[in-house]
């Protein structure tokens, strides 16, 4: 009897151990999966933990951190070619792999910048304007410059005119994207009515391009769009959420619930009267008030409301 309760006994105990044991393996997966999880989106949390601190303690982190300085040693430039016919330049640098190609002149640049990572270190603060923090990069965040400096200026370049020394013209990088169809209309215009005749039929192929990539462009600014009003059909899709406050969502159900007891009453009121009927009684069962009169007809006295 003793052996037969150790053995109950231990069946329970290893019952118990597997449960425990099953479970323990169980927790084990899920943190493994949790931890390659966290693994494999890294950057997307740290974001987000960066992005949900507290300003005044991101500037405290910060604004001691000291970044390398940039010196011009003598960037020099050489205008190659100032008439482009066709409106497109070539930007080319020292031992460029490909050239870049911008609106403007075209011109050579060598620039010769040095990064000082020891000595003239500047902290981050002097630098950038840490309070406003413009996003990430991978694991860098990325803040607005005070101030330009050489490596920003020779970035620039491409999008600047230098071959003239008496005006500095900016140039748009995308000249297209901020025009819309009207605007082309006018400009087209303009410049027949201006340019002589042989020259305006020179660049009409290149304004046909220009309107071709304005037409394809996926985001068109300023356009009118005019819809007749007998072909216009407007259709109301139910979103997530109500535009109803919850005032007026409650008031309609009750709304709902009224109308549903008036149907009833009257389906109970047409039984009512069908069962009159069926009784033979034809008279009308919306008479507010009935006055019968019995006895003498020489002394009638017609009762009052009050009585």
């Amino acid at each position: 009897m003793r052996l037969q309760r150790e053995v109950t006994a231990l069946n329970a105990a290893s019952e118990k151990y597997a449960k425990l044991l099953t479970k323990l393996k169980s927790w084990e997966v899920k943190i493994a999966r949790l931890r390659l999880h966290i693994k494999q989106n890294i950057l997307y949390y740290m974001q987000a933990i960066w992005a949900h601190e507290v300003p005044d303690q991101r500037y405290f982190r910060l604004f001691q951190v000291k970044v390398p300085t940039f010196v011009d040693n003598g960037t020099k430039y050489q205008v190659v070619d100032a008439d482009a016919s066709d409106g497109q330049v070539i930007f080319s640098v020292e031992n460029p792999q490909s050239p870049e190609t911008a609106k403007g002149v075209t011109f050579e640049i060598s620039p010769s910048l040095e990064a000082k990572f020891e000595g003239d270190l500047k902290s981050l603060v002097e630098v950038a304007d840490i309070d406003k923090l413009l996003g990430f990069k991978g694991n860098y965040a990325i803040f607005p410059l005070k101030e330009s400096n050489p490596l920003t200026d020779v970035m620039m370049d491409p999008y600047v005119d230098q071959g003239f020394k008496e005006v500095l013209n900016l140039v748009d990088p995308d000249p297209d994207g901020n025009m819309s169809r009207q605007d082309f209309a006018k400009y087209v215009a303009c410049l027949y009515a201006t340019l002589p005749e042989g020259e305006f039929e020179g660049i009409k192929e290149a304004l046909k391009e220009q309107y071709k990539r304005i037409l394809l462009a996926s985001n068109r600014l300023g356009e009118e769009i005019v819809v007749p009003t007998g072909s216009l059909f407007i259709e109301a899709l139910p979103a997530t959420h109500p535009l109803l406050e919850d005032f007026k969502l409650v008031h309609r159900a009750i709304d709902v619930k009224k109308v549903q007891a008036e149907v009833r009453d009257a389906e109970l009121e047409n039984l009512r009267t069908a069962a009159r009927l069926l009784s033979e009684n034809y008279e009308d069962p919306d008479i507010e008030k009935k006055i019968v009169i019995e006895g003498d007809s020489q002394n009638v006295t017609v009762p009052t409301d009050d009585e």
